[in-house]
């Protein structure tokens, strides 16, 4: 018997799926040319494929029939889906991020705090740490104040 060169095993073509021609955002005004559909507008538009399908060969629109436009409303649909789990995973991060610097930002008051209160016996911290003191005596994030530094004068 004649000895079997084992063959190479052969490779089926490997299938390429198409890739989305690049999705990009959106600038500000291509979003402001943009039409803004009714609320709820997908039962209309369910309804609308129902009585174009019973009509059909009465309506015909250029380029679209009623299978493509059920597609394209849940395509629509299907977009607001990720939408919303997107908004829900960024207000995760977002909690995420405002716990983290709530923990930090407490940490730096404690530091301050005990910077404040060794610079009795070491003067020298006083001076170290005066960007950390004077970062302290501006009004608090967010409330639209603003202060040289210095406190208020209150008037009686």
């Amino acid at each position: 018997m004649a000895e079997e060169k084992p063959q190479p095993a052969t490779r089926k073509a490997a299938t390429r799926r198409k890739k989305p021609a690049g999705k990009k955002a959106l600038t500000a005004r291509e979003r402001s040319r943009l039409l803004r559909p009714a609320t709820n507008y997908e039962e209309a538009a369910g309804k609308a494929v129902t009585e174009w399908t019973a009509r059909r060969k009465i309506v015909k629109v250029p380029d679209l029939t009623p299978k493509r436009l059920q597609a394209l409303v849940n395509k629509a649909k299907r977009a607001q889906g990720k939408e919303r789990k997107a908004a829900q995973r960024l207000q995760l991060a977002k909690d995420a991020r405002m716990l983290a610097d709530h923990t930090a930002w407490k940490a730096l008051l404690d530091l301050k705090a005990f910077v404040e209160t060794a610079s009795r016996r070491a003067p020298e911290l006083l001076k170290a740490f005066d960007f950390l003191i004077r970062l302290m005596k501006r009004a608090p994030a967010g409330s639209g104040a603003k202060t040289n530094g210095e406190p208020e004068e209150k008037n009686p």
